[in-house]
């Protein structure tokens, strides 16, 4: 994955796979990593699909990491909770992000490359966390006028 063309490309045909898998639930994909929600009673028809499909494709799964269908699920750093309709960043992501926060809060300057990183976790924080998006609107207009 060093190069942007083989994510690209990986990015392409799991998008083909997780359109195929719609057919039987919702599905998401993310690079190399699926998440789906179904409902509970056919939850494991699907899974099980899933796993059948990545099959006939050649793709090789990785056993370790798939998650049998549960009701909360922790895909991406989020932790995705189906019986109480929430999301949630994972307790060591959300350490990391305030990290960022106070290592900026103790600096005078701030160089392009720290502020984009922190841009960047903010951007993915902001799925979850809505109102994050006011921040980093406002660090994406400085980070644009940046040379």
């Amino acid at each position: 994955m060093g190069l942007r063309s083989s994510a690209f490309c990986c990015q392409l045909v799991t998008e083909m796979v997780a359109k195929i898998a719609s057919k039987e639930a919702f599905m998401l994909v993310y690079l190399d990593d699926f998440g789906g929600v179904e409902q509970a009673d056919r939850a494991h028809v699907a899974f099980d699909q899933m796993g059948e499909l990545l099959e006939y494709f050649g793709l090789d799964e990785a056993h370790e990491k798939a998650v049998v269908p549960t009701a909360s699920m922790d895909w991406l750093g989020i932790c995705f909770d189906t019986l109480e309709c929430t999301m949630a960043l994972k307790p060591g992501k959300l350490k990391d992000l305030l990290g960022w926060f106070l290592m900026l809060l103790s600096l005078k300057r701030v160089k392009k490359v720290l502020l984009q990183k922190v841009l960047g976790n903010l951007v993915w924080a902001s799925a979850v966390i809505r109102t994050g998006a006011v921040f980093f609107n406002r660090l994406l207009v400085l980070v644009r006028k940046l040379n």
